[in-house]
């Protein structure tokens, strides 16, 4: 149905408590409602049996990678210093991280997943592409060379380019020198 799919989890610093899980992929779009279908069902059926174990190790490889890379970069600090002041953060957490991730049991993660996955509150945004004009004359249309009638139109010939839009003169300096508050010195 699809080559990949990608599944994340942005929990929000701003609400404690809030965020969002989210999966989407791009497939054919006679395929969607099935894959939102497989989505749903997937969701409800980790929320019911948890990750495998592989499947929590592949988790945890994942993240320590991927944390590790973006604790090395200045934005990911900035990111976390624009928001500790005010949300009364503690820098000892953010080192901490590594270790929480390493440390979670199959069952913590259930139970989390449990606790934010609300089918009632779920949505879904489905994008299909509308299908696109073609420039193709149907069969019935074309024509051979020479099979012009009276009262065909002649293809037009194409519109030059609307010209560049170019920035206003900048207006001419004055040769004249301004005179002194007061008027001119005698």
């Amino acid at each position: 149905m699809v080559y990949s799919i990608d599944a994340s989890n942005m929990p929000s610093w701003t609400y404690r408590d809030s965020g969002q899980f989210q999966a989407g992929s791009m497939c054919d779009p006679d395929k969607a409602d099935r894959l939102t279908e497989e989505i749903h069902k997937t969701f409800k059926e980790f929320a019911d049996s948890g990750p495998t174990a592989e499947e929590l190790e592949s988790a945890k490889l994942q993240v320590a990678e991927n944390l590790d890379t973006r604790m090395r970069e200045p934005k990911f600090w900035l990111g976390v210093l624009q928001w500790h002041d005010l949300h009364g953060r503690d820098l000892k957490e953010i080192k901490r991280e590594q270790e929480a991730y390493k440390g979670m049991t199959a069952e913590q993660v259930q139970k989390a997943f449990q606790k934010y996955y609300k089918p009632e509150r779920c949505f879904t945004i489905t994008a299909i592409p509308t299908k696109a004009p073609s420039s193709e004359p149907a069969a019935s249309e074309k024509k051979e060379p020479g099979d012009a009638k009276a009262g065909d139109k002649k293809p037009e010939a194409p519109k030059p380019a609307a010209p560049e839009a170019k920035p206003a003169p900048e207006p001419k300096k004055s040769e004249k020198k301004p005179e002194p508050a007061g008027g001119p010195k005698k």
